[in-house]
């Protein structure tokens, strides 16, 4: 199989891989897809999106899965399919932009198309002067929602300090990305042309569904790179990219 990464990019951080247009070190990767590989305290690499402390968990091929303030100039909006709004705890109110989620211990609820900011507010119909003992604490996250293994409701264990210090304060989920701020043709058009990401010979572009920009696609019957010159070879599948990260869990205990 080609090579995913650009001649002479390290190609892995720890255990994670990291194809183009993602990369490691200077001209390594397209403008705003760098990754920076930290050590952590016991010696481990671990790669975060560059310039922040959002740790990355995977990057996926062949279409299984592709924040803080994420910056509007940049490739990556929250994925309004992948991601769920997340609510725990009783006689709890909690809001996101443009959207609300609130029910009995526990709801989730869909997000807005195109987020690259999130702005979380966690409140009370009655000053929490209903509830009971067992539900000292209210949280409110954005989670994977498909994603079980790292979350499911448990009843009241979920509604005590255990779920916090369970889960560390984290929770996973899915960013999308594209490239540019233009669609595929606007893209195509655009003089000087360098500038286009499908470059691979056997590649094709479609526009994103979370904003005006495109993706790159190996042509059917090939697999491989589409962002790499030469990137798309042999039979088998297209390839597409999504990111799994880290998001910070909002909560607090009584």
């Amino acid at each position: 199989m080609a090579s995913q990464v650009k001649p002479g990019c390290q190609d892995k951080c720890g255990d994670i891989c990291i194809p183009y247009p993602f990369g490691i070190g200077e001209n390594c990767s397209r403008e705003g897809f760098g990754i920076d590989c930290k050590t952590t305290d016991h010696g481990r690499y671990v790669p975060y999106i560059s310039g922040g402390n959002i740790e990355i968990r995977n990057i996926s091929l062949i279409n299984k899965l592709s924040t803080f303030k994420l910056r509007t100039d940049g490739p990556y909006t929250l994925s309004n399919t992948q991601n769920k709004f997340t609510m725990l705890g009783c006689d709890t109110h909690a809001s996101i932009q443009r959207t609300h989620c609130n029910g009995f211990g526990c709801c989730q609820t869909s997000i807005p198309k195109g987020i690259k900011k999130i702005e979380i507010e966690i409140d009370s119909y009655n000053n929490h002067s209903t509830v009971y003992d067992f539900n000292p604490c209210r949280y409110a996250f954005l989670t994977f929602h498909t994603d079980w293994k790292w979350f499911s409701f448990n009843g009241l264990p979920d509604l005590s300090r255990e779920f916090y210090e369970k889960h560390k304060g984290r929770a996973n989920l899915v960013l999308d990305w594209a490239i540019g701020n233009r669609t595929c043709e606007e893209a195509k058009r655009a003089v000087p042309d360098s500038d286009y990401a499908c470059v691979s010979e056997k590649s094709d572009r479609y526009d994103s569904t979370n904003g005006p920009s495109y993706r790159c696609n190996c042509n059917s019957g090939y697999q491989g790179n589409p962002y790499l010159k030469g990137g798309c070879k042999g039979i088998i599948h297209s390839l597409n990219f999504m990111k799994s990260v880290i998001f910070k869990i909002i909560g607090y205990c009584d």
